[in-house]
């Protein structure tokens, strides 16, 4: 077929924040917001600033926002539950030293800004 497929950490992110809504929520991470809240109209979408949280295969932590438009903003939706988030023990080498999910080394690495690994 000539179908594209997308795939990368983007894509992987943006399934992550998905996971987290409730049917009928408009989840986007803070760096989304922050590129479409001024092509909005002004009041036409509030946006919700819900926390940061961890999510599988993203190393950094990740803000999310619910985006509501401004006409349906008597909706109410369950909180983000960290029950609901999808965390990932980070790896460790057999001394107990986290992994760098960068250069995959323990985190004593010093070409990377991860430095100091930390012990269980």
């Amino acid at each position: 077929t000539q179908s594209v497929d997308y795939f990368g950490p983007c894509v992987n992110c943006a399934a992550r924040v998905e996971a987290l809504a409730s049917g009928g929520q408009i989840l986007i991470s803070e760096e989304t917001a922050d590129m479409v809240a001024p092509l909005m109209e002004p009041g036409a979408v509030q946006f919700v600033h819900m926390g940061s949280f961890s999510l599988k295969g993203i190393v950094a932590s990740v803000g999310i926002v619910q985006a509501v438009p401004t006409r349906l903003s008597l909706r109410e939706f369950p909180p983000l539950a960290p029950a609901s988030v999808v965390l990932e023990e980070p790896r460790r080498d057999p001394a107990g030293l986290q992994i760098c999910e960068k250069c995959t080394r323990p985190m004593l690495c010093d070409h990377c800004d991860r430095k100091g690994g930390s012990r269980r």
